[in-house]
């Protein structure tokens, strides 16, 4: 699925492009409606050039509808990004919606 994040060789602008293939206009925020950009449910567009890790922290999964990636301190690509089997999350509303 596009929207999902890369099993292996991931880069920051394979993330970006994993997070805009999420329906509708980009991953989902956590957080309460209206939390995003401007008053939107969307979290805001990392852009295609000097993407930074701590740009994906309210970016909402489909596994559980929460952010896997911490509010505070250390990302990491293998336990915030992929599941146990190494197998990357996908962006987006946990609904499908």
């Amino acid at each position: 699925m596009a929207n999902t994040v890369p099993d292996e060789n991931i880069s920051f602008l394979g993330l970006r492009n994993a997070w805009q293939a999420a329906t509708p206009g980009g991953a989902f925020v956590v957080g309460p409606a209206g939390a995003g950009v401007n008053g939107s449910n969307n979290a805001a567009d990392p852009g295609t050039t000097t993407i930074s890790l701590t740009e994906f922290r309210s970016a909402q999964f489909t596994v559980d509808g929460s952010s896997r990636v911490p509010a505070s301190g250390a990302i990491s690509l293998l336990n915030h990004f992929l599941d146990d089997d190494e197998e990357g999350y996908s962006f987006g509303n946990p609904s499908g919606k």
